[in-house]
């Protein structure tokens, strides 16, 4: 029996926290609030109790209750299976839906105001009307989508300060990316002398311009997705202009991530091709210099060996007679001056064609 009784009263606590649950963001004490307004439509914000029968001004978004008082207690929206009174479309609320003895409801977006009054509120003649003002807010022309965007106090400021930001840095990138594109071409133009002139440094200019504007144009795109994520979250329905600028957004950023891949593409291309022709160049110049010497020395040194073959001769002939080895010096020495000559030659055209 005890169990029984114990299971009894935790049923009962679970019911009353269920209940107290599901309508605590209620407004409470409807009835005090109904007691002095017969036939009177009643509007209350969310998380606050000050009843509304006149006017207000609310931001989109925001979460309200709709009472309707009738001989001095409010009415329940249905009884018996029917509906005692309901909120009509034109009203201008967003997501009507039935709680307790009221109406749950959201500010729209999209709309300038709401009105409850006798032509909204369904089969129930209230005395008075509730106009609800939308507050927009501040709001932005978009240079993204050509439109006005809104947000809510100091978000607009910060909105349009990346904005500007983005674009800006997004622009220099662009430019940065066309100039290499430019000095590319300049470059394969030039072959292997390229470096040695200008195109060097505006090389690596336009690689340090694109490489900063890039940095900032994404940090600034990543502020302005933040920015637009949030705005879009504050209300039950987002906004169309907030997820038109997200889409611009991401298309501009695509644009310009192309561009500056095909422009270091071409790039590469273009120092690829100088490389190549830099190796041919460095090659066909030594085996030139290397031809050359060996002619210059073959030539020099064989004539130079030839005389030395007939003092040889002669000196064979005439062992005999006083004949002086020193006069064999000079020429041999000339034949193999000759030859490094040839070898000085190879190396000195290598090397020039490898610096032009």
């Amino acid at each position: 029996m005890t169990c029984g009784r114990t299971a009894f009263v935790v049923g009962i606590v679970l019911v009353a926290l269920c209940t107290g649950t599901a309508v605590a963001d209620a407004p409470s004490g409807l009835d005090s609030t109904c007691q002095d307004r017969p036939n009177t439509v009643v509007l209350f914000v969310e998380h606050h109790d000050r009843a509304h029968t006149d006017g207000a001004t609310l931001y989109p978004g925001t979460v309200v209750y709709v009472a309707y008082c009738g001989d001095g207690e409010a009415e329940s929206p249905t009884a018996g299976g029917q509906t005692v009174w309901g909120i009509g479309a034109d009203a201008g609320l967003d997501n009507v839906t039935r709680e307790g003895d009221t109406y749950r409801a959201v500010i729209p977006e999209n709309k300038e105001s709401v009105v409850l009054n006798v032509d909204t509120i369904r089969n129930q003649s209230p005395q008075n009307e509730i106009t609800v003002t939308v507050q927009q807010g501040p709001t932005v022309q978009s240079t993204l989508t050509g439109t006005q965007l809104s947000f809510r106090s100091e978000r607009a400021t910060s909105y349009a300060a990346n904005e500007s930001k983005y674009l800006s840095a997004r622009n220099e990138t662009r430019m940065a990316a066309d100039a290499l594109n430019q000095t590319a071409q300049n470059i394969r133009k030039a072959g292997p002398s390229a470096f040695a002139n200008e195109h060097a440094s505006t090389a690596n200019a336009s690689l340090a311009k694109l490489n900063t504007s890039q940095a900032t144009a994404d940090d600034r795109a990543a502020a302005l997705q933040s920015l637009l994520y949030v705005r879009a979250t504050e209300s039950t329905l987002p906004h169309g202009d907030h997820g038109q600028a997200l889409e611009a957004l991401h298309d501009s950023e695509r644009t310009t991530t192309e561009r500056t891949a095909a422009a270091l593409d071409t790039y590469r291309g273009a120092l690829r091709s100088v490389e190549r022709a830099a190796r041919q160049t460095i090659i066909t110049n030594m085996a030139a210099g290397l031809l050359t010497g060996l002619v210059i020395g073959a030539i020099g040194g064989g004539y130079r060996l030839r005389q030395y073959g007939q003092k040889t001769q002669d000196f064979s002939d005439f062992r005999g007679s006083d004949f002086d080895r020193s006069l064999l010096t000079a020429p041999v020495a000339l034949g193999l001056a000759l030859v490094v000559g040839g070898l000085a030659l190879l190396i000195v055209t290598g090397i020039g064609g490898a610096l032009l």
